[in-house]
């Protein structure tokens, strides 16, 4: 997305740290040990498209992949710290962008975290902010479950122009990924204390479309046309319509 002079400023190696003791031994404090830590930059959180799909199924990836997925989650995004222009279209590239970005991670955690209003929150690296019980024992935080590096777990991976150039098609990052998709799914609607449906086998079917949803007015499309033809062809499904962005998360999903 960024091309690779905009990867390159996402290079990371984790920074060894020499901790010298002190004459009480070596201090530290440690995170919950029912918590993993996932550090990561987010591609673009204001837009819920990929902050569902580019942040969040990656970031489920890596705990399906550790089979950490019953672990409190403490996400916590990475901000550049290269004194430069935050990466195009990303969190940290406008003032607007950041203010966006908050609204949406808070609107969406829950699909992460649960409906429990004590679940670990969100956070950057700039605005992290541990309490400990006793204070001023130590200037180290420490975390015994951690994930990072979400690269071609993406669903655009890391070489990819977001779909605007024809070799963005010529291999997907998505293959063999559909009973994944299928956990995701119920991942995400467990969290928000939903039923399990299953989905019948047999229809009526409903489908569904997302209108007017974008905030930019190229992108304001109310699909009429398509859900006309949608309708004509499969004339035993229940089409339905509706604007997303003025319901609440539970009634979305």
């Amino acid at each position: 997305k960024w091309g690779n002079k905009g990867m390159a400023r996402l290079e990371w190696f984790p920074d060894v740290q020499e901790y010298h003791a002190s004459q009480n031994g070596f201090q530290y404090y440690e995170l919950p040990s029912s918590v993993v830590l996932v550090p990561f930059h987010s591609m673009n959180a204001a837009n819920p498209g990929h902050l569902v799909w580019d942040d969040f199924f990656s970031i489920y990836n890596l705990l399906h992949m550790f089979d950490l997925t019953d672990y409190e989650l403490l996400l916590m995004r990475y901000v550049l710290q290269d004194n430069e222009r935050g990466l195009w279209a990303s969190c940290d590239f406008t003032d607007e962008k950041k203010k966006n970005c908050k609204h949406m991670m808070e609107k969406f955690l829950p699909l992460m975290t649960g409906m429990d209003e004590k679940s670990l929150q969100w956070s950057t690296t700039e605005e992290f902010n541990f309490v400990p019980n006793v204070p001023g024992q130590s200037d180290l935080v420490c975390a015994a479950n951690a994930l990072a590096g979400l690269g071609s777990l993406t669903d655009h991976g890391f070489r990819k122009a977001h779909g605007w150039v024809p070799e963005d098609y010529n291999f997907t990052h998505n293959y063999g990924r559909g009973g994944l998709f299928r956990d995701f799914r119920n991942f995400v609607v467990h969290n928000l204390e939903l039923p399990l449906n299953p989905v019948p086998k047999i229809g009526p079917h409903r489908i569904v479309f997302s209108v007017n949803s974008s905030d930019i007015p190229s992108r304001v499309e109310d699909f009429q046309a398509q859900m006309e033809l949608v309708q004509q062809h499969v004339p035993s499904a229940k089409v339905e319509s509706y604007e997303f962005k003025h319901l609440s998360l539970k009634d979305q999903v």
